[in-house]
């Protein structure tokens, strides 16, 4: 109500306000309209450090986002937001990609925004509060998140497969019920191809790939024993190689369809 707005914001609203009927105080887009025709700027960072785009991306709030990004977002401006003892940087084409709404993305991408911008984990919500890994890409965080057709148009507007994860992370298999905790080194998009689980991506990825240049550099080293960080709880995960191919990754992910398709393309 109005006393808990004017003590934790500061705000002196009225008690009248709350009493309103919805129809009375509008929806939250005709609200956020509202503020846009009187000029309000998008991309003012709020006293924490958040832009609006970021703020309605890690809500979920797609028809605030897509409007906000319409009314002139930049993409390119990265809030750094204090976490901790530090700060972190929040990427608004992550952001979008991770929530999945294809429309959001393209126009963060016509307006600009870095394909291959890496991020914290800290910074996205798909980790259930496993952080501390970097480098994940819009392209990566699509195919962690099962955001599969951002995924397709990420790649097909040039998306680099060379930039790869390391840290804390969660190995995921959609074709398995599976999930360990580990510490990983260069897990580049085809190996969370892999894991999400379908062919066509998997296929596409690997024909961009130069098999004769590429290294695998792919690694897993089991976190500890306990199978869980905080109070999350994973499975504990056994691996036996330390650099992991494509194909042996798909092997792993008892995918034999896929380890097929990654051996023949030199993977």
């Amino acid at each position: 109500g109005a006393k808990t707005m004017r003590a934790t914001y500061k705000l002196n609203v009225p008690e009248w306000l709350f009493e309103l009927p919805d129809e009375r105080n509008g929806t939250r887009l005709e609200m956020l309209q509202a503020l846009l025709d009187k000029g309000a700027d998008v991309n003012t960072p709020d006293p924490m450090g958040f832009t609006s785009l970021i703020q309605a991306l890690r809500g979920a709030k797609v028809d605030l986002a897509l409007a906000i990004a319409k009314a002139g977002a930049d993409p390119k401006v990265r809030p750094k937001v204090k976490m901790g003892i530090g700060k972190v940087v929040y990427d608004p084409l992550v952001a979008a990609a991770e929530n999945g709404n294809l429309e959001i993305v393209k126009l963060l991408v016509e307006k600009g925004a870095d394909l291959d911008y890496g991020s914290q984990s800290a910074t996205v919500t798909a980790f259930d509060g496993v952080t501390g890994g970097e480098g994940y890409t819009p392209l990566i965080l699509a195919l962690r998140s099962g955001k599969l057709d951002v995924a397709r148009y990420l790649l097909e507007q040039g998306a680099d497969l060379e930039k790869g994860t390391k840290g804390f992370t969660v190995l995921k298999n959609a074709r398995e019920n599976m999930e360990c905790l580990a510490s990983v080194k260069n897990k580049l998009p085809i190996y969370f191809a892999i894991e999400a689980g379908d062919l066509d991506l998997v296929t596409a990825i690997a024909d961009r790939m130069d098999a004769g240049l590429f290294k695998p550099e792919y690694t897993i080293q089991q976190w500890g024993g306990s199978g869980g960080q905080g109070s999350n709880k994973y499975k504990v995960c056994t691996f036996s190689r330390r650099k992991i191919k494509p194909s042996q990754w798909a092997e792993m992910m008892n995918w034999p369809e896929a380890k097929t398709l990654l051996e023949e393309k030199g993977l």
